[in-house]
């Protein structure tokens, strides 16, 4: 049985993500004003925040792609066009924003795709065109580079409750799913 739970009117729907509390986030992008925001949503559909635009009213998002609440409620978003990972608090308020890493200039047009937490509270990130997984703590700072050239376009990655890091990698002849342990 499918069942329509809500529209999203002007914008098309791009990522999904669950909250602990069986809430919804949704990323949403509207192609003819070209920019995006995160939505959370009830479990009956019914919006409870939108978030849109820093304490400067800026907008925090041009098409977020991939989106998770982190242990402590805060939502992470992978931005596809602007090629940041972007962090608010559960309240929506913006805390930081991640871009590659880009002054140690290791990587080139960093391209975030999947993300997950570990049980430490460690975001990692998918970074399709770099073919690595960036690992950031949860304030932003940078940590290291995960399996760096050990595997090929990861797009959709989640860790288990094993802190075992699986890792879907896109346009492979042979469609791969990897399993790392990486923690030790």
């Amino acid at each position: 049985k499918i069942t329509r739970l809500f529209s999203t009117g002007d914008f098309e729907p791009i990522g999904i993500g669950s909250c602990r509390s069986g809430d919804l986030l949704v990323c949403l992008y509207n192609s003819k004003d070209i920019f995006g925001k995160v939505v959370k949503y009830s479990q009956s559909g019914q919006p409870i925040m939108e978030i849109e635009r820093d304490g400067s009213k800026r907008s925090i998002y041009t098409k977020p792609h991939y989106v998770i609440e982190n242990k402590n409620g805060g939502i992470c978003v992978s931005d596809y066009s602007k090629r940041e990972v972007i962090l608010v608090a559960d309240n929506g308020e913006f805390q930081f924003s991640y871009d590659g890493n880009k002054a140690r200039k290791v990587v080139e047009n960093f391209t975030p795709e999947g993300i997950a937490t570990d049980s430490r509270g460690n975001y990692l990130v998918a970074d399709h065109w770099n073919n690595t997984v960036h690992i950031i703590k949860e304030n932003g700072a940078f940590v290291s580079y995960l399996l760096f050239g050990k595997i090929e376009g990861p797009t959709g990655i989640t860790v288990d409750d094993e802190d075992k890091l699986w890792v879907c990698e896109f346009g492979t002849d042979d469609g791969t799913v990897k399993v790392i342990s990486y923690l030790k």
